[in-house]
Parts: structure tokens; sequence; C-alpha cells
């Protein structure tokens, strides 16, 4: 007969007893003479002093195993009778614990004979698990650990973190959060596709470094010293987005950047253009740039639209003469322009000269568009070319598209529910922003990414509000400001600059931003989305239709004009204000706001993507021939075909004729043929935007009769 005696109960001389039918008693006693444990043995369990552990005991036949839990530590005393017992203990999921979580649980045997202490001293997480240290040197790093059942993310700003795991394999992918210094592109999203990866192998007992540094991203990106020529700003664009700089005469400024293309404009005292070049940066290969003030005769900072220098040859070290080319006409100025003067400096791991290639562009204008011919439609429709900055938006290729109204439209747009927020917009604001007053805000809706509120100061001015999803407690739980990583906001504050300077009739104005939280403050577009539209049942008439597609293309000319390409056009996209539709939620910064949550994987809409968001080799085709901005034109065209049809062609399926069927429900022969010229699949084989706009310019025409 095997007995189990609980802990702290002392032995009585009288007891109450239970019988079972595998014949074992389990007896409670109290009081019971100490001559009477002689026949029994002791066994002691011990914690580990850094966590507890829970334990169960069994032994042969038993239906009522005995259980207990310990705290880190503690002790705790059985009488058992001599016999064969199996301990089971598991210990509690750690922090930071990754893999099986079966490894937490191990069995031991012991044997206990009469008059014995046996003591068993519970292992703890050092001898079950192994230890994975990350450490991110100088950078601010998202790991993302992975293996054959799971995967976790973690932070880790310039420090080290230990993470227990199970034994096995894993892979490491360090992506970075944000780079110190002057890092142009959008890394996250590049490093997303192009992590810092290590494989590890770890068994139990055993500890393994993962370890990134600075150098360990810096090096996969290209690497550009400007020398500044004035004092001013450099504006760097490149697909997708843009960043300034403040430069001081005769001081350098070094960036860093995505392998690819990139255009430099050098902008003077009084924001007056002095120089704009295109650059190609190279993986870990440093550049030095020097950018000299043209010597002018008439203006003190345009050049002549008539000179140009022609490619004399390229040098290794020292000065490289290069083509230069003038974009358009700035008619009113003449001058002699040198040569681009670039001084190239050697690589300094690969120990070779790098040569880069440069071209001018055309200063601002206020002459009329140039008219040229889009060689992509085969040459047959004049397009005009718009000026490459600060446009006047009047003399856009379909400006006046914001003269005319939609028509139709749902009324009732607005809160949803009626519960009000009472917003303390001195935390969140600096005093000069204007926004650092009390707000009553309400719930619009809640999307991929974040919540819209819209918010009334009582002076009759209405915005809005847009906070990533998991900060809603900002608006909604009180004034507590929670804690976001100083660099992240940096990041997410420089792009709303960028954004803040794009101002156009079709873009959705971004008034402000809090510079505590990830919290964007855009203008309120008082008839909601394209999207919440159609759902109340508005039916758009072709008219309707085109009249959309000439305001939004419009605004899609613009961005395209200052390098920004949206990259995600749809109806949730598309805001309507004063029967007038504006772009809003650019990818970029939607992107950017997106990793406040590490874990956050934001990608294309799924039936509006073009093909270049689903295919590496079409993505690497368009920018090898500078249309990466045509993606914009694919999800224009996939959006008036939902707005005709209710259907959509995504760009997985572009070159499948029975996805392309919904291009048959379009009556408009005109109409129909220039969608299915703007949904191709090969970016080179769509209209440019200009086109796209010339024909929905005569399409409107034709169906209005009014112009």
């Amino acid at each position: 007969m095997k007995v189990v005696i609980q802990p702290d109960i002392g032995l009585n001389t009288t007891y109450a007893t239970t019988i079972y039918t595998e014949n074992m008693e389990i007896i409670d006693l109290t009081n019971l003479v100490e001559n009477q444990t002689t026949l029994l043995g002791q066994l002691t369990l011990k914690a580990p002093s850094t966590t507890g552990a829970t334990i169960t005991i069994t032994w042969n036949q038993t239906t009522h195993p005995y259980t207990t839990t310990l705290q880190p530590g503690q002790t705790q005393t059985l009488y058992a009778s001599p016999g064969n017992y199996t301990i089971t203990y598991t210990l509690p999921k750690p922090q930071n614990y990754i893999g099986n979580p079966a490894a937490l649980q191990a069995t031991l045997q012991t044997t206990i004979e009469q008059l014995q202490n046996k003591t068993i001293q519970i292992p703890d997480y050092n001898t079950l698990l192994g230890q994975l240290i990350l450490e991110a040197t100088n950078v601010y790093v998202a790991f993302s650990l992975s293996w054959d059942s799971g995967q976790y993310t973690v932070v880790v700003d310039n420090s080290s973190i230990d993470v227990w795991a199970a034994p096995g394999s894993y892979v490491a992918d360090a992506i970075p959060v944000s780079l110190p210094g002057t890092v142009v592109v959008d890394v996250v999203g590049y490093y997303r596709d192009h992590p810092v990866s290590q494989e590890v192998s770890l068994s139990a007992g055993q500890s393994s470094f993962v370890s990134v540094g600075l150098s360990d991203f810096l090096s996969r990106l290209g690497v550009l010293v400007v020398n500044s020529p004035v004092n001013g700003s450099l504006v760097v664009e490149w697909p997708g987005g843009s960043k300034n700089f403040n430069i001081t005469e005769g001081d350098s400024i070094t960036i860093y950047g995505v392998p690819g293309e990139y255009i430099l404009r050098v902008y003077g005292p009084d924001n007056i253009l002095v120089n704009t070049t295109v650059v190609t940066l190279q993986q870990g290969s440093p550049v030095i740039l020097s950018m000299p003030m043209p010597s002018m005769t008439t203006s003190p900072m345009y050049p002549s639209p008539t000179t140009t220098t022609q490619e004399t040859g390229t040098s290794t070290l020292g000065e490289q003469s290069t083509s230069t080319t003038l974009l358009g006409e700035n008619t009113g100025y003449t001058s002699n322009i040198s040569s681009v003067l670039m001084v190239v400096a050697l690589a300094s791991v690969a120990g070779v000269g790098i040569v880069l290639v440069a071209r001018r562009l055309r200063p601002p204008s206020s002459a009329p568009p140039q008219v040229a011919v889009d060689k992509s439609d085969g040459g047959s429709q004049p397009v005009l070319l718009p000026p490459t900055l600060d446009v006047n938006i009047g003399a856009g290729v379909a400006g006046w598209a914001y003269k005319e109204k939609i028509t139709g439209l749902r009324e009732g747009y607005g809160c949803r529910g009626k519960e009000f927020y009472r917003v303390r917009g001195e935390v969140l604001f600096a005093p000069e922003t204007g926004y650092a007053r009390t707000w009553k805000c309400c719930l619009l809706g809640c999307g991929g990414w974040g919540c819209a509120y819209k918010c009334s100061n009582g002076n009759g001015e209405n915005v809005v509000f847009k906070v990533p999803s998991n900060l809603r407690a900002v608006i909604e739980g009180g004034d507590d400001v929670p804690t976001v990583p100083s660099k992240l906001l940096e990041e997410i504050i420089s792009r709303a600059k960028d954004l803040q300077r794009l101002n156009h009739p079709g873009i959705v104005r971004l008034l402000a931003y809090s510079t505590k939280i990830p919290l964007l403050v855009y203008e309120y577009a008082n008839q909601g989305t394209l999207a919440w539209q159609l759902w109340h049942g508005w039916e758009p008439s072709p008219r309707d239709v085109v009249l959309v597609g000439l305001q939004i293309g419009e605004a899609l000319r613009y961005i395209h004009s200052r390098g920004i390409v949206h990259g995600d056009v749809k109806p949730n996209n598309v805001f309507l204000s004063d029967n007038t539709a504006k772009l809003g939620d650019f990818s970029g910064i939607v992107h950017l706001l997106s990793t406040h949550n590490p874990l956050s994987r934001l990608g294309y809409t799924v039936g509006f993507r073009a093909p270049e968001q689903v295919y590496k080799e079409l993505r690497e085709r368009a920018k090898q021939h500078g249309v990466e901005n045509r993606i914009d034109v694919y999800l224009l065209g996939n959006l008036l075909l939902y707005l005709l049809t209710g259907s959509t062609i995504d760009g997985e399926n572009a070159g499948d004729p029975v996805a392309r069927e919904g291009l048959s429900k379009v009556e408009d022969a005109d109409l129909r043929g220039l969608l299915e010229s703007m949904l191709r699949e090969d970016p080179l084989e769509r209209p440019g935007i200009e086109i796209v706009l010339d024909r929905l310019a005569k399409i409107y025409s034709r169906l209005t009769g009014s112009l």
C-alpha cells in the first residue's frame, strides 16, 4: 500500500482514511505520534530560485496523482510510502520565449525508501532551454525569429535582449525600424524584402549571439556625399517618396539610399532652384558629388534651356564630363553652364572607382507646358508635359476638372454612433501648430492600419485625426500619451513634413501632425469615401466615373511630377468633399505608421493591385525604363472599371483573358479602349498619366457637350 501525506500537516495518533480500488490509501493525519512515521520516507521538493514550477507526482496504477505549485525558491516536504514515483514538472513560460511549449516540461523517476529523506531540486530554465542573445549596436532593429511552427518579433534599440528558446533551429531576420543619419528611403520596407538573416541551431543549456550593427545595414545601401554650393535645402526624390535636407554652403551632407535612381534638387535662398541632377546609387559604393552654382548673365539662379554639355568620356578618379540634358523650356534666361563636376571617391571596401552618370533637369517654368509625344502609345497622341516643380494647378492637363461636380452623392456621412471624446490638443500638439486646444471627437471608422475621428474645436472647424489602431486610447481613453520609439516618430514626422508640401485640390491636405505620437490631422472630407458612397447606394453615371478619373488622374500627375507614387489607389482611399474627388492615404506614410507595431506587415490591396506589385520581374522592368509611376495608371484603371462594372482585374491575373472579360461590360467604346490600355500587364505598354488625362477629357467633352 502506497501512502502520500499532504505537506504542512503533522501526524496524529488518530486519522480518517479513504481506500481506492487500486489499493492505495491517501491519509490526512493530524498530530500523529512521531514513531508512527517510521514506516514512511520523506520527499522534499525545491523550486528554482528564479522561477516557480507546477509538479505532478504519480505512482503505479494511480488515478489520483498529487499536484502542487511552488513559488520561486519555495520548498515543500511530503511523506510517502516506500516505492517508485514519477515526478513531472512544468516551468512557467518565461518572458521573451520562443519555440515549442513542450520544452518547458520534463519528467524524472525517483525511488523512496523507508526513513529516507530525499530532496528533488527542480531544474531551472538553463537546464531545459537555450538562450538567444539579440544585440543591436547603434541601430534600432526589429528581430523576426522563425521556426518550423511559429514566428516571434521583438524590437531592440541599440541594446541587447535575452530570448529563451526551445532547443532547435531558428532563422533570425533583422529589419531596421530606423537608421541614424541621413538615410533617404523607406528602409523598413526595403529590408523587409532584404533582411539581414542568420541561421541558429540551439541546444539546451547553450547561449548563442545574434548581433547586428549599423554597418550591416548601411553596407547594403548606396552612399552619396553632396558638397553644397549654397545655403538652402536639398530635396532628394525617388519613386514613392522624397526627403528634404538643410544645407550650408561649403559643407557636405552624407546620404544613404537603396540602390537605384534619385533626383537631387538644390534650392538656394528664397527657395529658388539652383541645380537638378539625376544620380544612380550602387550598393556599398560611396560617391562624392559636387554641384556647382551655374554662372549667370541674366538670372542668378536659372540655367539656360538651350545649353547642353556633350559627354566626353569618364575617369575612375577626378573630373568627369557627363551629358547634360535640359527638359522643357524656360524663356528669358541665358547662361553659360559648365559641365557637372563630379568627384568620385574610391569605394572604401572594394577599392575601385565608381562612375556616376548625371543629367540636368529643367527648373520650374511659368511658360506653357511643352507639347511632346508619349511613345508608349505608339506616338499617336500629343501629351502636355507638366512642369517638374511648383506646378500651376490651373494650367494643368485637367485642372479645369475641379470646377465640375460629381452628382448623385448620398448624404449622411459622419460619426458612427453618438459617443464623443474630449481630446486635449495641448498634450499632443506644439502650440505653434494651432491645434493645441480642446477638441470634441467622434469615430468615423477604422481601416487596415488605423482609425479616423472627426474632431471639432467649437469654432466651426472640422478636421480628421488619424492614429494607428493600437493607439485608439489616445482619443478614446483619456489624456495619457503612450511611449513611442523616438526614431520611428522622427521618420513619421519627416514624411509628414513632405506630405504637407503637397497642395492640390485633388489631394486630401495634411494639416498638422503630433510631435508626441503618430497622429496626423487631415482636412475633413464631408462626403466620405467612394467606398462609403457605393455602400450607401450611390450609382455613378458614366459622366461621374470619367470626372472621378479626371480629378484623381490630375492629382496623380501632380505627385508623379514630384517623384511620388501613390501605390494604393482604391475606393477606400478616394475621398469626396463638396462633390469633388480627392486622393488620400498615401501608401508610404501608411506603411511607416503601421511599423508602430513591428508585427504589422501591410500589403497591396488584392483586386486593385498592379502586376508590378505582384511580380518582381515586371517591377524591375518598370524601374529599368523609368516608368514606376505607371503602377498608379493601372490602379486608376481598376478604380474606374470597378465604378462602371463592379469588377476589377487583379495584377496577378492581368494577362488572363478570362480575368479581363469584365472590360466587355463597359458600354462606351472609347472608355473601354482606354481602360484596356491602362490595365495592360506590361507597364511599358500602358499610356502615361498625361495621355490618360487627355483621353478622359475628350470622353468627358463628348459625354457632356460642355467643353
